[in-house]
């Protein structure tokens, strides 16, 4: 009878083992797709950010050259329909680039939005983990488990 209850104690141990070992397994792969992910995210968050700057440059380039322009077209009547007709350039150009921001900004949004996701779902499974280990049915375990530790630790020096 008491081999019975040790072998129904290692069994229930050993199922508990693969239970906690699955856990980890999918706790690790979603850390890891996590992690792969966010890193993602940050190089293309990093690589927009350096977009934006030399967009941003470019920008204030043409501004630039826009003043200059308006400083010369009091000069003649001719150069001013020509200025007239890069600023309207310089406006469209300046258009077309900030719709890129507003495109690239809700793309970040999304971005963020999935990590939030991804976030909380570790966070939920971590949550699951601690309730499993801290539950009545692990601490009741304990002993059995330690026990049988204690005997597979005997079983191995003397072999």
């Amino acid at each position: 009878e008491a081999q019975e209850k040790r072998t129904e104690f290692r069994e229930k141990k050993e199922a508990l083992e693969a239970r906690v070992s699955e856990h980890k397994r999918e706790m690790d792969a979603l850390r890891e797709a996590h992690a792969a992910e966010t890193g993602d995210l940050h190089g293309q968050l990093e690589a927009r950010f350096s977009e934006m700057a030399v967009l941003t440059e470019r920008l204030e380039a043409q501004q630039a050259e826009l003043e200059k322009a308006r400083t010369q077209l009091a000069e003649s009547q001719e150069k001013r329909t020509e200025f007239r007709e890069k600023k309207e350039a310089l406006e469209a150009w300046r258009n077309e680039h900030k719709s890129q921001i507003d495109d690239l900004k809700k793309q970040l949004a999304a971005r963020f939005s999935e990590i939030a996701v991804l976030t909380s779902r570790l966070e939920r499974q971590d949550t699951e983990m601690q309730k499993m280990l801290s539950s009545t049915s692990w601490k009741i375990t304990a002993p059995a488990r330690k026990m049988i530790d204690a005997a597979r630790g005997r079983r191995k020096s003397a072999s």
